[in-house]
């Protein structure tokens, strides 16, 4: 028997008038569709919800490689400019020399 899905949706005197004609066979049909459309609607929140969780892990990702880019980049540079700047210190050699020092180290 096909369950008549205007009369759950309406609300008011319908859902009276549609328990007292089709008895409780129909009624458990009814809350078979019902369960149905719940589980329907549950899994179109839970795929937007997925994509929702992937768009806030790539943003994630970006801001990363961002501070990446901004914060540890030029710490690095920094220190080897620093290394640089003590062997040229210390040992008074051409520039050939001070990398190939610099690349041992």
């Amino acid at each position: 028997m096909a369950v008549d899905p205007s009369a759950w949706a309406s609300g008011g005197a319908r859902e009276v008038y549609y328990t007292r004609a089709n008895g409780p066979t129909s009624i458990s049909a009814g809350a078979n569709e019902s369960s149905i459309l719940l589980h329907r609607r549950t899994e179109q929140h839970k795929e937007r919800n997925e994509v929702l969780e992937l768009a806030i892990t790539m943003a994630s990702v970006a801001i990363l490689m961002i501070s990446l880019l901004f914060m540890v980049i030029p710490v690095v540079v920094r220190v080897e400019m620093s290394r640089d700047s003590i062997f040229r210190i210390f040992f008074h050699v051409p520039r050939k020399v001070v990398k190939f020092l610099k690349n041992d180290a």
